[in-house]
């Protein structure tokens, strides 16, 4: 049986239930929860009203200089100082 209690951070899985901000480039984005995917990242940067899209490529800052790509069903577990880039994609083969 479901326990009806569950929190969820809009995907369906559980989220955690902790409402922090994240940065994406260089802008606040609230999240709820500590595991996403990379997918849910993108989303919640377009809800909160970045000019990108669900095709661009998702990277996490690892430190000075260092990103690492974070695909679309990646789980990451994000902290109040998580950073992204979001960049468009130039695969256009």
């Amino acid at each position: 049986m479901a326990d009806n209690n569950d929190k969820s951070d809009g995907s369906g899985r559980p989220g955690g239930g902790d409402d922090f901000i994240i940065t994406v480039n260089e802008q606040p984005v609230p999240i709820s929860g500590h595991r996403h995917t990379g997918l849910d990242i993108k989303q919640a940067a377009i809800a909160a009203g970045l000019s990108v899209d669900l095709d661009f490529v998702l990277s996490e800052e690892k430190g000075p200089g260092k990103h690492d790509i974070v695909g679309d069903s990646q789980d990451v577990t994000l902290t109040k100082n998580s950073r992204f880039e979001l960049i468009p994609n130039d695969d256009h083969s």
